[in-house]
């Protein structure tokens, strides 16, 4: 059957995007008898090829995957595979060889509030001098964040509200098993904020550093004493331990610290509080009846281990 110069030209312009379906449709509206065999053959001769919805998907992701959030590209991507998930999205990148950094850099950008002193934010930097981390600035891997991994669900949970309330941006959270203890799997959770900006404003807080970036850039916090005793309350929940023995009349509060730069600080603070004081290699350690009673009454935690026994302590002493 002879082809006509418009069939030719709708060939051209249809066969290599469109499905089978798609171009009987089209060529029968013009020529009732002409057949897919007669069309594939016909597209062959003339050395024009089907664009397969592996390279239409590959040609999106090359082009949107570095800077297009998953759930955009998820939408556009599904009008060719209308089953694909956002596992298969990410797997079908790896394999291409794709990274996400500059999206993942311009979400780290995004604007936070900056937080004026508080109470709250005085707690914050508490859990950052103790188990929290920040990620540095100079990080060449551009994973900007600020976080906190522990065993208590509570104190994480803590520790993301009030991050949210004071920066304006919401973390990610999840827990994982990591190993066992006694045949048990000992259960992590984390908080993460993603964001260069509150890199920025918080600094270093690494453990032999905090006490600069605490001095220079949150002075504030030497204030007022409901600043001191917010820090400290922090500070308590990520490296802080109370003993209260009832038969041996224990009574202990301690903070492990091992930098003698960042013993000084809290030494500094307690001494503010009008709260006495022993500096040892490892730690510091408040004991006595009055002294850890007194010290008590600042503190707030917010794991329910500690908050128990620090209740317990206002009640008998």
């Amino acid at each position: 059957m002879k082809w006509v110069n418009k069939e030719i030209e709708i060939l051209k312009k249809y066969y290599s995007n469109n499905p089978k379906r798609n171009l009987i449709t089209i060529f029968r509206k013009i020529n009732r008898n002409r057949t897919w065999l007669s069309i594939f053959k016909k597209a062959n001769k003339l050395g024009f090829k089907k664009i397969t919805h592996k390279q239409v998907i590959d040609k999106i992701l090359r082009g949107k995957y570095s800077n297009t959030p998953l759930k955009i590209l998820l939408r556009e991507i599904r009008k060719y595979l209308p089953r694909i998930n956002k596992k298969a999205l990410i797997m079908r990148a790896n394999r291409l060889g794709l990274k996400r950094r500059e999206y993942t850099a311009k979400m780290q950008e995004k604007k936070i509030k900056i937080p004026q002193p508080s109470s709250k934010l005085a707690w914050f930097l508490g859990v950052l001098a103790g188990d929290g981390y920040v990620s540095s600035i100079e990080d060449k891997s551009n994973s900007y964040r600020v976080s906190l991994i522990v065993i208590s669900e509570e104190f994480v949970i803590r520790f993301a509200k009030i991050g949210r309330a004071i920066f304006g941006i919401s973390p990610r959270l999840r827990n994982y098993n990591k190993y066992k203890l006694k045949g048990k799997w000992r259960k992590y959770y984390e908080c993460s904020f993603f964001s260069k900006r509150m890199v920025k404003f918080l600094g270093d807080w690494k453990e032999n550093i905090w006490f600069k970036t605490l001095t220079h850039r949150f002075n504030w916090v030497w204030e007022d004493k409901k600043f001191i005793s917010a820090f400290l309350s922090g500070f308590f929940d990520s490296d802080g331990s109370i003993i209260y023995n009832k038969e041996k009349y224990t009574r202990r509060i301690s903070f492990a610290i091992l930098n003698k730069n960042s013993q000084r600080i809290i030494k500094k603070m307690l001494e503010e509080l009008g709260i006495k004081c022993k500096v040892y290699w490892k730690s510091i350690q408040m004991d006595g009846k009055e002294n850890v009673k007194k010290l008590d009454m600042y503190l707030e935690s917010y794991i329910p281990r500690k908050r128990t026994l620090l209740n317990l302590v206002r009640k008998k002493l």
